[in-house]
């Protein structure tokens, strides 16, 4: 997952500073930089651990409704 959003999204997605500043990092700190770099962090984990096919297999199993999908998506893609 951490590929799709860093294509999709940007490669400042987990480089970007939280306050908006242009620099931010172990030289340069923003005012949120201790609090906000381990949450950071542990998100950027967290999508490395994530898969597309494996997130797929829970909608699928319902586990994850996705009710404001119209009917027509899931029919149109085949069953895993």
């Amino acid at each position: 997952m951490l590929q799709i959003l860093r294509i999709t999204e940007g490669i400042a997605f987990t480089d970007y500073c939280v306050m908006g500043f242009k620099i931010c990092g172990e030289g340069t700190f923003c005012p949120m930089h201790e609090k906000w770099m381990p949450m950071k962090l542990g998100i950027i984990n967290m999508f490395k651990q994530l898969n597309l096919a494996a997130l797929a297999e829970d909608v699928r199993k319902g586990k994850y409704p996705l009710v404001d999908l119209p009917h027509a998506i899931f029919s149109a893609v085949p069953q895993l």
